[in-house]
């Protein structure tokens, strides 16, 4: 309990517990389910961290208001709120930096990468994904993150050397790491999120080949629960498909996996990786059956917008 400013250890490592808890969640929950949940959890914290004054205690609340502030950051993006992600993710990094961690800072750092990528802005999602890999020298999962990320963005832009070189460091990083960092979580980077970013640089870069390599390996470790990802390591695989010469197959695939995901789930990103892939097409591929039919799916895709609660 808390009392007289003091806060008993058995409530910091209560408090740790949950972070570790959403960092599961954020694979298998809906967005505006998981915004609520969290921002309920924050403003508890918050109410802790404003009668709690002790020196000792103060860094682990930090941390957790750091990381939990992080996965609104996560989910916001996914969601594809682009107002509210920043917000949010300068929250969760400046209570990093109020924690004086630095795997915590490349963390959160690493988010607000993503959403920068997310966001079309690839030069910005470069510098902050540079940003993050300085926060800390030490293998961590923000590094990881961050190095795949700017992988990715290099790759959109074209840059195939770069693309390679932060994919090397993304591969040296999580060669490095170990136990919950290796977890399906926020808080981990699993070899199926390291392959999917390799394959879906690999798609953006036209090579299909090692593309359908590295995502086939990410599908076969991905968990369909891990939403996100599963839904858009096949999207890639469909965009090798159109790019390799047969969009209706491809444009089948892509529609066969939103069609397995329900309204909730399919908004943000994975929509938008879908509405790409059909504007991707030629005209003649276009006026097909099979890219007339997914452009309805798409229009049904497109109810409430995913914002917190």
């Amino acid at each position: 309990m808390l009392s007289e400013g003091v806060m008993s250890p058995a409530l910091l490592d209560d408090w740790e517990a949950s972070v570790l808890h959403y960092g599961y969640r954020t694979r298998d929950t809906p967005s505006p389910r998981l915004v609520a949940d969290l921002t309920a959890e924050l403003a508890d914290l918050r109410l802790a961290m404003g009668r709690h004054r002790s020196a000792s205690a103060l860094p682990r609340l930090a941390l957790a208001a750091a990381c939990m502030s992080g996965m609104v950051c996560l989910t916001l993006i996914k969601a594809g709120d682009r107002q509210a992600w920043r917000r949010w993710g300068r929250t969760a990094r400046h209570a990093a930096t109020e924690a004086a961690d630095g795997p915590a800072l490349a963390w959160t750092t690493a988010q607000e990468a993503y959403g920068y990528y997310y966001a079309g802005d690839m030069p910005g999602a470069v510098a902050c994904a540079r940003s993050a890999l300085g926060a800390t020298r030490a293998p961590s999962v923000g590094r990881a993150l961050a190095a795949a990320l700017e992988m990715r963005a290099h790759a959109a832009m074209g840059d195939s050397r770069a693309a390679m070189q932060a994919l090397s460091t993304a591969e040296q990083t999580h060669e490095r790491l170990s136990g919950a960092a290796l977890a399906a979580s926020a808080f981990g980077y699993a070899e199926s999120q390291l392959r999917f970013h390799a394959g879906d640089a690999l798609t953006q870069l036209g090579d299909t080949a090692e593309a359908r390599t590295e995502l086939d390996r990410a599908l076969e470790l991905c968990s369909p629960d891990d939403y996100t990802d599963w839904a858009l390591i096949r999207l890639d695989q469909a965009a090798c498909v159109v790019r390799d010469g047969d969009a209706d197959a491809g444009i089948g695939y892509a529609a066969s996996t939103l069609l397995s995901l329900d309204g909730a789930k399919r908004q943000g990103i994975i929509t938008t990786r879908a509405r790409d892939l059909l504007a991707g097409l030629t005209p003649a591929q276009q006026a097909s059956r099979a890219a007339r039919e997914f452009g309805g799916l798409l229009g049904d895709t497109t109810g409430t917008k995913e914002t917190p609660a």
